[in-house]
C-alpha cells in the first residue's frame, strides 16, 4: 500500500479511500487487477477528466437535446407510456396518461419534429412508436416497465 501525507490538511491517506479527496493534493486509486492502491496526482486527474471529456464531446449536443425533451413531465409520462405500448394513438395515450387529447397531439408533433416518435397510418389510426435509441436508453435507467406489447430485452 502506497502512503501519501496530504500536504494541505496534514492526514495520512493510505487506507482504502482518500477521506478527503476534495482538499487531497493526492488521491489513492483502486488498481483492479492487484487490489493496490496507488497515488493519483492532480495533474492526472486532470487528465483523466480532460479525456473522459474529450471522448464524449460530439455527443453532448445530442444528449442536451434528449434532456431537454425529456425535461417536460407531458413528454416523459407519454415516452413511458409509449415504452411499455408501441403503436398507441393518440386517443390510447390521453386515456393511459390523463392527458388532454390536444395535449398528447401537440407533445408528439414535438417528439417527431426532434425524430424520436415515429407515427404510421392504421386506417383511421394513426400509431405512434419510440425511435430514438438514446432516449430508449434513458427510460430504461428511469426503470420504465416492458409489457406483452414491448417485451423484457
Amino acid at each position: 500500500m502506497a502512503r501519501v501525507l496530504s500536504k494541505e490538511v496534514g492526514v495520512n491517506c493510505f487506507q482504502n479511500t482518500c477521506v478527503h479527496p476534495d482538499r487531497c493534493l493526492y488521491y489513492l486509486l483502486r488498481s483492479t487487477s492487484k487490489k493496490q492502491w496507488r497515488a493519483v496526482s492532480e495533474l492526472e486527474r486532470e487528465q483523466i477528466a480532460f479525456d473522459a471529456l474529450a471522448k464524449v464531446q460530439a455527443t453532448i449536443p445530442d444528449w442536451i437535446e434528449v434532456f431537454s425533451l425529456c425535461a417536460d413531465e407531458t413528454r416523459i409520462r407519454l415516452l413511458i407510456a409509449m415504452h411499455a405500448a408501441p403503436g398507441s394513438s393518440v386517443t390510447q395515450l390521453a386515456e393511459a396518461t390523463g392527458l388532454a387529447p390536444n395535449t398528447v397531439t401537440q407533445s408528439l408533433a414535438t417528439l417527431h419534429r426532434a425524430n424520436v416518435v415515429e407515427v404510421k397510418r392504421d386506417g383511421k389510426f394513426r400509431r405512434w412508436q419510440l425511435v430514438h435509441p438514446g432516449i430508449h436508453q434513458l427510460l430504461h435507467q428511469l426503470q420504465a416497465p416492458h409489457s406483452t406489447l414491448h417485451p423484457e430485452h
